[in-house]
């Protein structure tokens, strides 16, 4: 429906990056198999979008501030906007991430790793706090049709919530 909105809208230069969590970095089949069964494929056919793994990318240091860098994929950095499309669900470590955490799957997996520090000072919360300084502007849409309490495992407990959060900021 996003892809909708945007053509209809006159935005034909789209790219969807998508930064899947892997047992080992070099795994091509999981990303690709994820991508065709999201119908990722079937939106490049027909609407002429661009798909990629972040993995697959370059990546380029940001300064996120108090000596804290990070390494994030060019393509978004270099985007005109960003739409956020995150689901809407708990984590562990985090007291509220919203729509910021999902901006983690930008990063390379050395950079997320450092986010995840026991310092308190430089946990998690800290980490993609910093995130929004350094993207282009944006817009959030939280996906809670359906919710995932206790995660981000699969193991969370999913409801249905029929809820949508957009915002800007």
């Amino acid at each position: 429906d996003m892809v909708l909105l945007l053509k209809e809208r006159g935005i034909d230069d789209i790219m969807i990056g998508e930064g899947p969590t892997m047992a080992h970095p070099k795994d091509v089949d999981t990303p690709a198999h994820a991508f065709e069964s999201l119908g990722y494929r079937t939106l490049e056919q027909r609407y002429g979008v661009r798909c990629i793994n972040v993995h697959e990318r370059p990546f380029d240091r940001v300064d996120l501030g108090d000596d804290v860098h990070l390494r994030m994929n060019r393509d978004l950095l270099e985007s005109d906007f960003l739409v956020n499309l995150p689901v809407l669900k708990t984590h562990a470590q985090t007291v509220v991430s919203l729509g910021t955490k999902n901006l983690k799957g930008a990063l390379d997996i050395p950079s997320r790793k450092k986010c995840h520090s026991a310092d308190p000072h430089r946990d998690l919360n800290d980490m993609i706090s910093r995130l929004p300084h350094v993207i282009p502007p944006s817009f959030t849409l939280l996906d809670g049709i359906y919710t995932n309490a206790r995660g981000p495992g699969f193991d969370g407990k999913i409801r249905r919530s029929n809820l949508l959060i957009a915002g800007g900021d």
